[in-house]
């Protein structure tokens, strides 16, 4: 058996951009001039009544594939029916969702890609990578309300978030606040423009009467500051973070199921590259280390291509705390001696940092 990487191509050839298809749906029936005329005795549809967010416990799943049906390489698919605590169904969609499928024994894996269809109801599909037992798990993350404060408010607000920017002449250095803005006025800052990544918003900082605006050195956000202002916004709307409506598993699970075994031929997969096609697994985790893609094969480097690649070479990593293991793997993988491991701060770092997570260079020789 062949598995179908792209089974809803014969439906929608941009079946995963759900999201803008559903604002375009929705757009398209607040603005269309094709509506029925008919001509009704009452002009509303009258009724008293309340409609709440998505409740994990009244939320119903149904497994639609029968359990002769359900094989190896083949695909799973779990629907959701949203409803809210006082037992109504939910018209719109939106909710973020989140999927697993797993087998404990056998260290195997798979997350579930989660169809959106705009009026309350749901697909999860999972690639059965295996056969034997296998446990579905599906979570409520954020509800529809949720999301949209999030979309429509918070990221539209201006200068939410601020940074901090270092500057010096070589001798004198000081330090001041800077931001980004989209809307609005100012006076005496220095700007920092970017279309390409930035588009028509501006990276600015208040004017050090001492220094150039070239002269910054370093920028930086502290994690107290995120965590403040991630604080301030959820008091403003703690209902919507309650904990029933946040990361919360849905009534009904897990869902334990036998997947059947069965001869799977490998699929071909392109090489990675732009503008693939996306199909409903993203791959599974063969192990607790390896991963298997489903969407395209990468490039399997050789030692003698690395030293190539890398040589008279200098590479920076910039990240959090996650960056140190990710660098030491790839130091497993180069023949340069660990000795030759330097820390420094460049400009795109804390100043004074000292550890994986914030700058690491190494040269190749």
């Amino acid at each position: 058996m062949t598995v179908d990487l792209y089974p809803y191509r014969k439906y929608n050839p941009f079946a995963m951009e759900w999201m803008n298809v559903v604002d375009e749906l929705e757009w398209i029936h607040r603005n269309s001039y094709n509506e029925d005329k008919k001509v009704y005795k009452m002009p509303f549809n009258l009724g008293s009544g309340e409609l709440q967010q998505t409740s994990v416990n009244e939320t119903r799943l149904v497994v639609r594939n029968a359990k002769k049906n359900i094989r190896k390489g083949t695909y799973i698919c779990v629907s959701i029916e949203t409803i809210d605590q006082n037992g109504r169904k939910r018209n719109r969609g939106g909710d973020f969702f989140t999927a697993g499928m797993t087998n404990v024994r056998l260290g195997m894996s798979t997350a579930g890609r989660v169809v959106d269809h705009g009026n309350g109801t749901y697909h999860v599909y999972f690639y059965a990578a295996w056969s034997g037992e296998a446990t579905i798990d599906i979570a409520l993350s954020y509800t529809r309300e949720a999301i949209t404060y999030m979309k429509d408010i918070v990221r539209r607000k201006e200068e939410i978030l601020g940074f901090a920017a270092n500057y010096s002449d070589g001798k004198n250095t000081e330090d001041t606040r800077c931001s980004l803005i989209n809307e609005g006025v100012w006076t005496n800052r220095c700007e920092y423009i970017n279309p390409n990544s930035l588009g028509k918003t501006v990276f600015a900082c208040k004017k050090l009467d001492r220094f150039r605006c070239d002269q910054i050195t370093n920028i930086w956000a502290g994690v107290t500051g995120l965590n403040r202002v991630a604080t301030d916004e959820i008091k403003k709307i703690q209902y919507l973070h309650e904990s029933k409506y946040s990361t919360v598993k849905l009534k009904g699970t897990p869902i334990k199921l036998n997947i059947l075994d069965d001869v799977v031929s490998p699929p071909q997969l392109p090489m990675c590259g732009p503008d693939l096609p996306i199909p409903l697994s993203d791959g599974y985790w063969e192990n607790n280390t390896t991963f298997v893609p489903l969407v395209c094969q990468s490039k399997q480097w050789e030692q003698e291509e690395i030293d190539k690649c890398l040589a008279d070479t200098e590479v920076l990593g910039v990240g959090d705390s996650t960056l140190g293991p990710l660098t030491n793997e790839f130091i497993k993988f180069t023949r340069s001696v660990e000795e030759k491991l330097s820390f420094h701060d460049p400009q795109t770092c804390r100043p004074k940092s000292s550890d994986y997570g914030d700058c690491i260079r190494k040269r190749y020789d």
